[in-house]
């Protein structure tokens, strides 16, 4: 259990597919429940007061580090040449070399080469490379799409089960939505005899599979404004391989992995609203069937969170049974009803007498997760999240948490609507 929780708030914590340049105290924020399957996801709920550290200390930002120009008294070009040496032991070494280097260095002058290692006949020359592509990335559309065909072609002749499956697996959902090719090679591996490589599995049709949007710059009167224009939507068949995996696995790991990615993948897009309920009907019928039978409540909290997505009908049962786990007696399970809260931002706002409780509970996590939610439902927040938030700072003896919650008060004060113009009567 301790194992799953663990895993399930780190997917829930890191699911890349809309991280923020910026650091953020709050869950990544998935698309919520469309107001219409039609439009393009809504703007995400505020994702709390940028700069506040999730946990003590300055987050790493690889930007600001200055990365060597030789290590071990050679260069990239050097180290990048040793790939070509026939010798296993010396292309292994230049593989894990290469990342010393920084991620801007290696993409400039290193990938291109790193790419024909994942075919070497070393199973730890590969190993390495596939690494590396997944840690690193590219610049370059060509090398991407070569990276892309010649992973998906190793998953389809490696062993089932096989930790090179899940390392390719693993690199492919690095590189994200452009590398959405490779998803019906993924959807093969559904009946992995490794539950780790099914859950990997899942993770990476999430991140491959998502709705992909341009800007369009259309006229409104003589303004010229720009608004998102659906350039490739969600990728049905992910989506309907999540939803086996979500009926059928028997490892609530996996189950966790195949929620969270429909959720980021979000409800199927149709052109015309009339049509979502038949279209949306297989993907609801998956998630209820699945809600039957479910044990897990962590698994149970994030399942409740996508029937929402899916069917706005179900909201007010569904957000009752969220908010239900905020007082559990397990605080992992607490962590992760608040941090379904703290997604859901303003629409969790019926559930914030419980959230506040929880600020009382006298645990640090739980007290900052409760936060971090409320700072999410702070639409309003002058008349709700606000006045929870000033008693708490005025009355806790807790000094560090004390500290996040002024934060968090003035980053409300600075970010709430303004007041409503007065009324002035007419002469």
């Amino acid at each position: 259990m301790r194992r799953l929780l663990a895993r399930s708030l780190t997917t829930a914590l890191l699911l890349a597919g809309t991280a923020s340049a910026q650091p953020s105290p709050l869950p990544p924020v998935l698309p919520g429940p469309a107001a219409s399957p039609a439009t393009p996801p809504a703007t995400p709920a505020p994702a709390g007061p940028t700069g506040l550290p999730a946990t003590p200390g300055v987050p790493f930002n690889p930007a600001k580090v200055t990365w060597p120009t030789e290590v071990g008294g050679r260069t990239i070009s050097s180290v990048v040449g040793d790939l070509r040496n026939a010798d296993p032991t010396v292309q292994e070494a230049a593989l894990r070399a290469i990342q010393y280097f920084g991620p801007e260095a290696a993409r400039k002058f290193a990938m291109r080469a790193v790419i024909p290692m994942v075919e070497n006949a070393d199973p730890g020359v590969r190993t390495n490379a596939i690494l590396l592509i997944g840690a690193v990335g590219f610049d370059n559309a060509k090398d991407f799409d070569a990276a892309v065909a010649k992973l998906g072609a190793l998953l389809g002749n490696t062993a089932k089960g096989s930790i090179m499956r899940l390392h390719a697996t693993r690199a492919l959902a690095t590189l994200g939505a452009e590398a959405h090719a490779a998803i019906p090679v993924l959807c093969g591996l559904a009946d992995d005899p490794s539950w780790e490589v099914r859950a990997a599995l899942a993770d990476a049709l999430g991140r491959l599979g998502p709705a992909v949007y341009e800007q369009s710059t259309v006229l409104d009167g003589p303004t010229a404004v720009k608004v998102p224009k659906l350039k490739r939507e969600a990728s049905r068949a992910a989506m309907q391989k999540l939803s086996f995996v979500l009926i059928k696995d028997p490892s609530s790991s996996v189950r966790m992995e195949a929620c969270q990615a429909l959720i980021t993948l979000g409800p199927p897009h149709v052109a015309d609203p009339k049509q979502y309920a038949a279209v949306s009907q297989p993907f609801t019928d998956a998630i209820a069937s699945r809600l039957k039978f479910e044990k897990e409540p962590v698994v149970k909290i994030w399942l409740n969170l996508l029937h929402m997505m899916y069917d706005e009908r179900v909201f007010p049962a569904a957000l009752k049974l969220i908010e239900a786990e905020v007082h559990n007696a397990d605080v992992g399970i607490r962590l992760q009803a608040l941090g379904a809260l703290a997604i859901l931002g303003p629409k969790a706002l019926p559930a914030l007498d419980e959230v506040a409780r929880a600020l009382h509970t006298g645990d640090t996590p739980v007290q900052v997760a409760a936060i971090q939610s409320m700072v999410a439902m702070g639409e309003d927040s002058a008349k709700t999240v606000l006045p929870e938030l000033d008693r708490f700072v005025a009355e806790t003896k807790q000094a560090d948490v004390r500290a996040y919650a002024v934060e968090a008060v003035k980053f409300l004060r600075k970010n709430k609507p303004a007041p409503p113009a007065p009324v002035v009567a007419k002469p």
